[in-house]
């Protein structure tokens, strides 16, 4: 696949791990592989032991070929091992901006990870994100299928998925904007009636 392409990670660290100087490091192993373009990374708000990272790739290969590497990705992995309570959770996604760098560069950015959603789920969140885009605080967007299929749950069937990055000027902004009578009328289309849905917030750097 050709397409310019996220990979989205999820570390859990050990509770009061700094992740500040790892995440240098192993950006300097990835600057070294063709392909990478950058690494951005923030905790999460809600659970400051989570971090999250998007690895943007010149596409799928590159990264691919970077895991077959062999010492350069046991390197990565050995960097982030001592802050790490369990192994890394991955996936990749082709956003509809990228790079998402007017989201990632915003204050906080609103992740929400869609689970079990229908081919047309695009439709619907594209038509939300249009109400969105007016309110007070909103900055940018960036949104898109995930390739892989996930569960919210180990356990539970996986399915298709979809990941929304909003950049907000803060969480109150966010929290007013979806008070106002438009956008309160019409979130079930950022939703469609799912339950499976995954809401946290992250204040990005990129290294």
């Amino acid at each position: 696949m050709s397409a310019e392409v996220t990979a989205v990670v999820i570390l859990n660290l050990k509770p009061g791990a700094a992740i500040e100087q790892p995440a240098h490091d192993i950006t300097e192993i990835f600057a070294k592989q063709e392909g990478f373009q950058r690494l951005s990374w923030g905790r999460w708000v809600e659970s400051p032991d989570k971090v999250q990272m998007f690895i943007d790739w010149d596409n799928l290969g590159s990264h691919r070929k970077f895991e077959s590497s062999g010492d350069d990705y046991k390197a990565v992995l050995g960097a982030l091992k001592p802050v790490l309570v369990a192994p890394p959770s991955m996936f990749h996604i082709h956003f509809s901006t990228h790079p998402p760098l007017a989201v990632l560069r915003s204050p906080v950015v609103e992740l929400v990870t869609y689970y079990s959603v229908s081919a047309t789920f695009e439709t619907d969140i594209t038509k939300f994100l249009s109400y969105l885009e007016k309110a007070e605080g909103y900055l940018a967007a960036s949104h898109g299928f995930i390739d892989e299929e996930l569960a919210l749950v180990d356990g539970e069937e996986k399915g298709k998925a979809y990941l929304t990055a909003i950049g907000w000027s803060s969480i109150d902004a966010q929290v007013k904007a979806m008070t106002t009578e438009e956008i309160a009328d019409n979130a079930l289309l950022a939703t469609g009636g799912l339950k499976r849905v995954e809401v946290r917030h992250v204040k990005f750097q990129t290294e």
